[in-house]
């Protein structure tokens, strides 16, 4: 692990979260040996890094930090932590809410086979629509003839 592999790292940091193998169970080194694993590549301890942060296991809950290591799992095609980054931009946890990105990332995870894509999906299209709806209510449509009165 000291010497920078990933795979040992992970399997360390499972191991102090576990408490297993003759470690004490310690979440907070835990953490640390996700993110350090993470940082040399490892796509489950980032994403087990961010379910950490957002949670406030170990550490501190942190939405924002949270994020940054669902992105970095993400980016390595990790189905789960897309999922995750979904429910985040879905509540605006640590970040704007954002249906669509959202929806994107939803769709990605079920193309990966994490099938809580399909119902989040359903979820968010439901919330689009409400969304679309809400918003069509507030438009007014533009009327020649009172800008004539206004003039």
């Amino acid at each position: 692990s000291e010497l920078g592999h990933a795979p040992s790292t992970h399997n360390l940091a499972v191991m102090h979260m576990e408490g297993i193998g003759g470690l004490s169970k310690d979440e907070s080194r835990a953490v640390e040996l996700y993110e350090r694993a993470a940082s040399l590549g490892h796509a489950a301890a980032a994403y087990t890094a961010g379910v950490m942060h957002e949670h406030g296991r170990g550490v501190p809950q942190d939405f924002e930090r949270a994020m940054k290591f669902y992105k970095r799992a993400a980016a390595k095609g990790y189905a789960a932590a897309m999922v995750n980054l979904g429910c985040m931009f879905t509540n605006g946890q640590g970040v704007a809410q954002d249906l669509m990105c959202a929806r994107e990332l939803f769709s990605e995870a079920l193309a990966l086979g994490d099938s809580r894509g399909a119902s989040l999906l359903e979820q968010i299209q439901r919330g689009l629509n409400q969304q679309m709806a809400a918003e069509k209510g507030r438009l007014t449509i533009w009327d020649p003839a009172e800008r004539k009165r206004r003039e």
